[in-house]
């Protein structure tokens, strides 16, 4: 019949494309009940309601959440039937199918037993996608160089140019949204810790330092010149804002590297910029990004999308930790810290985006390094070339250390107070006080008790007669009515009228007891101060700073929190207890200082830089008189 053929027609029309607005959903949904789209696409579980649109595929929903950890680039997750659809979307979905997206992979050699991260990052992932992006589209597919020469997965850049032109932006087809939202999801755009400031890093300045700098002898830098330099070559230039304020600024700072041995301090630097110039933090460490991004093509799609987001919302700190095993060209080396992906793979890329960042930009790759010496030769060269500052954090020396143990004590007990670990909760109080209050009322009532089962007729005084109602005098005489009773006060008698009050006063306490239990506040109690703890008077500073010569300062704090537990915080603040040095020294010896060994390498190292070449240079020439010290003839 007509109707029956018109009928057709639509049902049709809708199945090969031609979708109505309003019914892309009822598509979807009638394309997962189809045979094929009944098993998921990865694994045997049945009855998938989740769909990959890119791939136009079906799958459950433990599947779901590793696509979504793919990033929309590569799968973009919907539900088949709780998300509304597009028509574009619903053409994906068309055109696609678990069926046609398993033959396409079983062709080109990606077998369905491939991990997941392996098999959609894939080459041929990437072609099925543009293929079927292209039928949805009703345009002609390009087929790839490496399918004409019949590579069935083999060798040859996926989708033809890898990385693409340059200066071509990767994710133009996103927003800056999507690529902040899947940085964080995959940890690298990262919160920073609010107690890590410049304040935190406690240090003096060293007193002898001006001194041996005009003796022409330079010693390590003070923890004050520390805070200074990183206040000058970053907190300012990422907190300024303005090309009127940069252009003021001597020089422009790309990459700072914090260096020295560990535990000093470097990361908690790196923090502190972040938080005092409100940037974002980005970690690109080669152990926080390992196994993230893997292959060239990734690694790039990686590091473009970290500054695009930086740049866009600047001001922006990229840390880097370990940054000279980025520049270690040893792959022998490299493969010794057993990692999924070399730490080296950033390298090629990070520095291009390097070389294109432009003097305005509030955007600074803070780098740290433990082991700086590790890079030698032509790494060496390249690693001190491309770092734009070097600033040491050294080991506290004695003046410093001082107030480094009176920081971290002092801070780590405010800590502990601010985290409700010492004092009892207001309920707990109220509660407490209300049981005091009950039981001083039940001891206070029994003898009125134990008085009140004597009949008042039969109580007599010593000498037989009866005695006196309380609140008045046995020797004073009865007063009449309109006699002196209005007059002055008797001085005897007011004793006893203050008795009265109070026992007035004392079953209104009692009624105002279950108020103040329920949590109010009592008006006329103290409040409880809470005052900053400080080392008592006789503690003996100058043994604790003389047995820990050599720890850094990262080590003093781990022992301060080792010994100040809550509970020992407790008895501090509360029981008036003193903290000792045994207790500190128990738990410091118990870390490493830092060896002799690494010291004499850092200074080795130090020795190598740019800045220090020429300045030695400057110093002999001017010992020399300004004549500039001839070269050493090479030997043949």
């Amino acid at each position: 019949a007509p109707s029956a053929r018109i009928e057709r027609g639509v049902r049709w029309a809708e199945m090969s494309g031609r979708i109505l607005e309003h019914d892309f959903a009822s598509v979807v949904r009638r394309l997962n009940m189809l045979p094929e789209n009944q098993v998921c696409a990865d694994c045997p579980t049945r009855n998938p309601d989740w769909a990959s649109v890119k791939h136009g595929i079906f799958i459950c929903l433990n599947c779901s959440g590793i696509h979504r950890s793919l990033g929309v680039h590569v799968s973009f997750v919907r539900s088949a039937t709780m998300d509304t659809w597009t028509q574009a979307e619903a053409r994906m979905m068309e055109k696609g199918g678990n069926n046609r997206q398993r033959k396409f992979f079983d062709k080109y050699g990606l077998h369905n037993g491939t991990p997941h991260r392996e098999k959609y990052i894939h080459q041929i992932a990437e072609a099925y996608r543009g293929k079927l992006k292209a039928e949805a589209e009703g345009k002609e597919w390009k087929r790839p160089k490496w399918m004409k020469k019949g590579g069935g997965g083999g060798g040859g850049k996926a989708g033809g140019k890898a990385g693409g032109k340059k200066g071509k932006d990767l994710t133009a087809d996103r927003t800056i949204e999507s690529l902040y939202a899947e940085l964080v999801e995959l940890g690298i755009v990262q919160p920073v810790p609010p107690e890590h400031t410049l304040d935190a890093y406690a240090g003096d300045i060293n007193i002898m330092g001006a001194t041996l700098e005009r003796n022409k002898y330079f010693p390590d830098p003070s923890m004050a010149q520390v805070r200074q330099m990183v206040t000058e070559l970053a907190v300012l230039p990422l907190g300024a804002s303005g090309e009127t304020v940069h252009s003021a600024i001597p020089g422009h700072c790309k990459t700072l590297l914090l260096y020295g041995c560990k535990d000093t301090g470097k990361t908690a630097l790196a923090h502190a910029i972040a938080n005092h110039t409100g940037a974002i933090f980005f970690n690109l460490s080669p152990r926080n990004t390992d196994g993230k991004y893997p292959g060239k093509k990734e690694t790039t799609l990686m590091i473009h999308m970290v500054f695009k987001v930086a740049r866009t919302m600047q001001p922006a700190v990229i840390y880097v930790d370990e940054l000279e095993k980025v520049f270690l060209s040893d792959k022998k080396k490299l493969r010794e810290y057993k990692s999924k992906e070399l730490f080296n793979r950033i390298k090629k890329d990070l520095l291009k985006e390097v070389k294109g960042m432009k003097k305005g930009e509030r955007v600074m790759i803070v780098g740290c390094s433990s082991e700086p010496y590790l890079c030698v030769k032509k790494d060496q060269r390249g690693f001190m070339k491309e770092v734009s500052r070097f600033v040491y954090c050294p080991v506290p020396d004695d003046l410093s250390r001082r107030r480094v143990w009176e920081k971290c004590v002092e801070r780590r007990v405010a800590e502990t107070v601010a985290a409700g670990l010492v004092w009892p909760e207001p309920a707990e109080d109220a509660e407490r006080e209300a049981d005091g209050a009950d039981a001083d009322g039940s001891a206070e009532e029994a003898p009125e008790e134990a008085a009140g089962d004597v009949p008042a007729e039969t109580t007599t005084g010593d000498d037989g007669a009866p005695a006196a109602p309380p609140g008045e005098s046995p020797d004073a005489p009865p007063a009449e009515e309109g006699e002196e009773g209005e007059g002055e006060p008797d001085i005897e008698g007011e004793p006893a009228a203050d008795a009265e009050g109070e026992a007035e006063a004392a079953p209104a306490a009692a009624e105002d007891a279950p108020a103040e239990a329920d949590g109010a506040e009592d008006p006329d109690a103290e409040p409880e101060i809470v005052r900053p703890y400080s080392l008592p008077r006789d503690f003996d500073m100058y043994m604790l700073c003389a047995c820990t010569v050599g720890y850094p300062s990262g080590a003093i704090d781990m022992a301060c929190r080792a010994a100040l537990t809550p509970a020992r915080v407790a008895r501090l603040v509360k029981a008036g207890e003193e903290l000792t040095v045994d207790e500190l020294l128990d738990k410091i010896q118990l870390l490493d200082k830092v060896s002799e060994l690494d010291e004499a390498k850092m200074k080795d190292w130090t020795s190598k830089l740019p800045a220090r070449v020429k300045l030695e240079k400057a110093l002999k020439k001017e010992a020399n008189g300004g004549e500039e010290e001839a070269p050493a003839k090479k030997k043949k």
